[in-house]
C-alpha cells in the first residue's frame, strides 16, 4: 500500500469512519440541514447559528480537514454572500475548496480513483466531475478575488 493512501486512511477515513455515527455528528447534520432549509427560503441571518454550531461539532467530533466541514464552510459563504458580505463569504469558500482540493488530490495520489472505478463506476465518475468543477471554481475564486468581486456558486451540500 503507498503512503499516500495510509496517510489518507489515518488522517482522513478513519476519524470519519469512527465518528460519522455518534450523537453528535448527527447533531450537527441536523443543524447542516436545517440551515440549508432556511437557505433555500432566502433566510441567511436563521441559518448562519445553525452553520456555526455545526462547525464547531464537527471540527470536535471529525477535525478540520473532513468533507463535513468543507460542506459548512461553503454554506456559511453562501449565506454570506446572500448577505452581500463578500469578503466573508469569499473566505469561506476558499476554505471549503481547499479543504475539498486536499481530500481529493490524497485521493488521486493513492489510487482510489482507479482502484474504485471497476467496483463502483458512477460514484467515481461523479467525483471525478466534482474534481473537475472543484478545479474550476477555484480558478474562479481566484480571478474574482483578483477583481475584488465574488462570484456565486450553488450550494452542493444538503
Amino acid at each position: 500500500m503507498r503512503k499516500a493512501t495510509l496517510f489518507f486512511m489515518a488522517i482522513v477515513l478513519v476519524p470519519s469512519i469512527i465518528y460519522s455515527s455518534s450523537l453528535d455528528t448527527i447533531k450537527a447534520r441536523q443543524y447542516l440541514n436545517n440551515a440549508i432549509q432556511f437557505q433555500k427560503k432566502f433566510k441567511p441571518r436563521q441559518a448562519l447559528p445553525l452553520l456555526k454550531k455545526s462547525l464547531t461539532i464537527y471540527k470536535e467530533q471529525i477535525g478540520e480537514h473532513s468533507e463535513e466541514v468543507s460542506d459548512v464552510y461553503y454554506n456559511l459563504g453562501d449565506c454570506y454572500l446572500d448577505l452581500a458580505d463578500y469578503d466573508k463569504a469569499l473566505e469561506y469558500l476558499q476554505k471549503s475548496l481547499e479543504i475539498r482540493s486536499k481530500l481529493l488530490r490524497l485521493l488521486l495520489e493513492s489510487g482510489w480513483f482507479k482502484y474504485n472505478l471497476h467496483k463502483n463506476p458512477n460514484y467515481v465518475i461523479k467525483l471525478f466531475g466534482f474534481c473537475i468543477l472543484m478545479n474550476l471554481s477555484n480558478q474562479i475564486l481566484t480571478l474574482s478575488q483578483s477583481n475584488s468581486s465574488c462570484v456565486y456558486l450553488p450550494s452542493y451540500a444538503g
